[in-house]
């Protein structure tokens, strides 16, 4: 069989797919998800240590610009702002309210 990887050994590359035959479907997802998450983790990271002076709501939106698309990120961007707005509002109210009873 011809080595899938150039950076694993082939005797080590034949163990693991000997491990992932043998792993149920259970474990298979679990490791599947390990590893986007951790793929995930790493793109946030590098996203933030190219840009290390923007908030972590900016990072999270520069992220899904470079994985989905500038027009998604903008629209969760809009909708953030909004929803950022509502509760301030909301806050001002119920501090209205709460002075108004005293």
């Amino acid at each position: 069989m011809m080595p899938l990887s150039n950076d694993t050994s082939p005797e080590a590359e034949e163990v693991q797919i000997a491990l992932l035959r043998r792993a149920t479907p259970a474990r298979r997802f679990e490791l599947v998800r390990s590893l986007s998450a951790t793929t995930r983790k790493l793109a946030w990271q590098g996203i933030r240590k190219a840009n290390p002076t923007v908030s972590d709501q900016e990072i999270d939106l520069l992220f899904v610009e470079y994985h989905y698309g500038r027009e998604l990120a903008l629209s969760v961007g809009d909708y953030l702002a909004s929803v950022e707005y509502q509760q301030r509002k909301i806050g001002v109210q119920a501090k209205t309210k709460h002075v108004r009873r005293r």
